[in-house]
């Protein structure tokens, strides 16, 4: 998820190889409404957990930047939101 555009994050993702859908969030609604903001639109880093009917069931995002949670810490997450109930759609 990010304030970039879709131009903007489909050549990215072309260039980085990114096969997971990108959000391009205009104006930060989204970032704004998760709660996840950290300045002037841009989202802390970090990762939405939504089962399979679209419900937000956690988030794990890190108050620094420049963290990233460990795939143990998305793992746990993981099972603690979502487990074996459904699926999850994770970006990071």
């Amino acid at each position: 998820m990010s304030y970039d555009s879709v131009k903007t994050l489909a050549t990215f993702a072309e260039a980085k190889k990114i096969s997971y859908p990108m959000l391009s969030d205009k104006g930060s609604k989204a970032i704004k409404a998760l709660k996840v903001e950290y300045k002037r639109g841009l989202p802390y880093p970090g990762t939405i957990f939504i089962d399979s009917d679209g419900t937000v069931k956690g988030k794990l995002f890190e108050e620094d930047y420049k963290v990233r949670p460990s795939v143990n810490d998305l793992l746990k997450k993981y099972d603690q939101t979502i487990g074996k109930k459904g699926t999850a759609a994770a970006g990071g």
